[in-house]
C-alpha cells in the first residue's frame, strides 16, 4: 500500500526549515508521495516552487499537486515546463 502525505505549506508561518524538514522526514519514514495544493486566496506557498525545493532534499519520494490552478496562470506552456522541471529534479 502506498501512503502519501501533504507538505505543511498551507500552515501559516511554516518556513523553509519546517517544509523541507517535513519532506526529508516523510521520505525517511517511507511515505510514497508528498503533496502540495494551490489556492489563490489562501496563505500557502506556490506549489511548484515548493515541490521543486522538496525535490532538492529528497531522492525517492514522488511529488504531486492535489490542486493546480492552471487557468489562473498567464502561460499554460510555462506551467507545463515548470512541472516537467520539478519532475526532472
Amino acid at each position: 500500500m502506498d501512503i502519501g502525505i501533504g507538505l505543511p505549506s498551507t500552515i501559516p508561518g511554516a518556513g523553509p526549515e519546517r517544509i523541507l524538514g517535513w519532506a526529508e522526514a516523510a521520505e525517511e519514514h517511507g511515505f510514497s508521495t508528498l503533496g502540495a495544493i494551490d489556492r489563490l486566496v489562501y496563505g500557502n506557498t506556490e506549489p511548484l516552487v515548493t515541490l521543486g525545493a522538496a525535490a532538492a532534499v529528497t531522492r525517492r519520494i514522488r511529488l504531486m499537486t492535489s490542486i493546480l490552478l492552471v487557468p489562473f496562470r498567464a502561460n499554460a506552456a510555462l506551467v507545463a515546463k515548470q512541472a516537467a522541471t520539478v519532475n526532472h529534479l
